[in-house]
Order: C-alpha cells, then structure tokens, then sequence
C-alpha cells in the first residue's frame, strides 16, 4: 500500500535475550508466543474508509500489530500451518 519494500526474517534466538532496539527506528519489542498469535481470537479484521481490503489486528495483551507488521505475521503464520 506505501510502496515500501520490507524484507522480514525469521530467527530462533536463544532465550534469556536482551533486546537493544535502535531508539530512533524502534519504539517497541513485543514479544508474541507464535500459539498465542495463531488463536483465531486475537485476529479482528476491519475494512476502513478510503481503503482497499481489510486491515488485520493482532490483539495481544495490552498491544496491537496491525498495518503492514500484521500482514507480515499473518503470511508467517499460514506459511507454518
């Protein structure tokens, strides 16, 4: 929709890890279990006024993935099913 090229990756990364973001690119790091991303229940799909197609929600805890890092993880998520 922006006309921006992102190139997600997916990695495995050993747990205790200590997130250090670049403050000016990164506000956040959520950490989202993919199972918790997965129930059908934290998906709200919604159509928006001006715009082609459905926007995707990802409802977790007190956060929201939406836009194109929605998009990104729902292709994540049907690629493992």
């Amino acid at each position: 929709m922006t006309n921006f090229y992102v190139e997600p990756y997916v990695a495995a990364v050993p747990q205790p890890y200590v997130w250090r973001p670049a403050e000016a690119e990164i506000a956040e790091v959520i950490e989202a279990p993919l199972a918790a991303l997965m129930d059908p229940a934290v998906l709200e799909e919604k159509t928006m006024p001006g715009r082609e197609g459905t926007i995707l929600f990802y409802h977790y805890g007190k956060h929201v993935i939406w836009g194109a890092t929605a998009r990104i993880v729902a292709e994540l998520l049907e690629a493992l099913r």
